[in-house]
């Protein structure tokens, strides 16, 4: 298990952000938590990039139509939580 900081996530994918050296293959299995506002979702995904110390990038992958459904309520919840980024 390992903590890190999401960046540049979409119905798809994101990068998560962590210093941790992990040991890991392209297309491993992950289980993913996300915490945020009242939104508490886990979700499955495959390691599609690995970068040491830096991160790893994910692609979502959902087994029924109900998780998928709430995870897509949880980008939306996101995008319109977040600002925007200057310009």
């Amino acid at each position: 298990m390992f903590r890190g900081y999401l960046r540049d996530i979409s119905q798809f994918g994101c990068l998560l952000m962590t210093r941790a050296h992990l040991h890991m293959e392209r297309h491993s299995e992950v289980d993913i938590h996300f915490n945020f506002n009242n939104f508490d979702l886990r979700a499955t995904a495959l390691v599609m990039n690995i970068r040491p110390g830096i991160g790893l990038g994910l692609e979502f992958s959902f087994d029924d139509p109900e998780t998928e459904a709430s995870f897509r309520a949880f980008i939306q919840e996101i995008a319109t939580s977040s600002p925007a980024e200057p310009a």
